[in-house]
């Protein structure tokens, strides 16, 4: 059969050779006569065929002069087709949108609808409408009692959803999804909880539906009857074992996103950079770090010696040492320093933990020989 269609291209090529001439595709052609060939080694065709790229070929081959080349014409329409696909004019559809159930197909939908004032919430699910979940006794009664209802009330039945999009928390809203640590607000005080789903269910009664998170609650580890916190940056410490049952609530009174630190096998360091400023139990310490040319504050044999060091040359990589020269006030000139000596020997090492801040002054000079201290002294930490 094959030998018979390779008989069969021959005949074909040949009465189109003589019919169309030099107008027939020849590339077509070709691989019509190759095909045979194809199927045999690749049980298939080894080619693809397209008229407009042969004429475009043909064209090419026509030109006395290739206009820097037909590959480049139609690179650079590519390159325009590809650079202008962002400014394509939008859908006019943004998605798909529930109200009654408070479920958003999508990020952009959810805001939309709230720019819009679509929605009087500003907070939706996010998801398909169709994902349904049977809810246990158990959570039907915990349900219940946070909704304050009876418990026939409370549907069988829920819509689930993975995320929620809360767009009154943060700058341009967050987005809350299944798996991470968020601070929750229950009976006025902010719980640890791990989000495990959302729900929106339907009180019967009123026909309303709740937006609710279902999680588990990490305990505070305390110290002293009091919560434990990391000395330097106040955050609290959870254990890394969080409650047997479940917790159900709003999703209005979920805070802000916190990440989980391993600190140690019991417990979790609460990662909350989002948390109310506190007055922290210690003076902060910056760290200063000199430039060449400055007239740095290093510390003596005692608390109260401070000495004034020009920095000629500083270690930067290591941060091991400084070179400086050593000035001392005028005699007869007030807040006017002088270098103490000169020469080889004049040139001391300190070393950098030494160093206490940098002094505030000017240079009386370029050759840096006398220098003024400023009336506010010097500026002790200074960056």
């Amino acid at each position: 059969m094959i030998d018979e269609h390779r008989k069969l291209s021959w005949h074909l090529n040949i009465l189109v050779e003589e019919i169309q001439g030099l107008q027939m595709c020849t590339i077509s052609m070709h691989n019509l006569l190759h095909i045979h060939e194809d199927i045999i080694r690749f049980s298939g065709t080894d080619n693809y065929w397209c008229a407009v790229f042969e004429r475009a070929v043909k064209g090419y081959i026509k030109r006395s002069s290739n206009c820097k080349g037909i590959e480049k014409t139609f690179a650079f329409a590519e390159s325009r087709r590809e650079f202008l696909k962002p400014y394509t004019e939008k859908k006019d559809e943004v998605g798909k949108i529930d109200n009654k159930l408070g479920i958003a197909s999508s990020v952009d939908t959810t805001k939309v609808a709230i720019d819009m004032k679509i929605t009087p919430s500003t907070s939706l699910l996010l998801g398909a409408i169709g994902n349904i979940s049977f809810l246990e006794e158990a959570d039907r009664r915990k349900l219940a009692n946070i909704l304050s209802v009876p418990l026939h009330n409370v549907s069988e039945v829920a819509y689930i959803s993975k995320k929620c999009l809360m767009a009154d928390r943060s700058f341009d809203g967050t987005v809350f999804k299944s798996g991470e640590t968020a601070v929750i607000t229950i009976n006025q005080l902010e719980v640890v909880v791990k989000l495990d789903i959302f729900l929106s269910l339907r009180v019967k009664g009123d026909e309303s539906y709740q937006l609710l998170v279902k999680g588990h609650i990490h305990p505070y580890c305390t110290v002293n009857e009091e919560q434990a916190k990391h000395f330097w940056t106040g955050f609290v410490s959870v254990k890394n074992t969080p409650f047997g049952e479940a917790a159900f609530c709003n999703v209005s009174a979920i805070q802000r996103k916190v990440i989980l630190y391993e600190c140690d096998k019991e417990r979790y360091t609460v990662v909350d950079y989002e948390r109310q400023k506190q007055q922290l139990p210690f003076e902060v310490v910056v760290p200063v770090y000199p430039e060449k040319g400055d007239m740095l504050l290093i510390q003596g044999e005692d608390a109260d010696d401070i000495w004034y060091g020009h920095a000629c040359n500083i270690d930067y990589k290591k941060k091991l040492w400084m070179c400086v020269f050593f000035f001392v006030e005028h005699s007869r000139k007030r807040n006017i320093y002088i270098r103490e000596t000169y020469g080889n020997r004049a040139r001391n090492v300190v070393p950098w933990t030494s160093l206490i801040g940098v002094a505030n002054g000017t240079w009386k000079s370029s050759s840096f020989v006398q220098w003024q201290k400023a009336f506010g002294f010097w500026l002790r930490n200074q960056c």
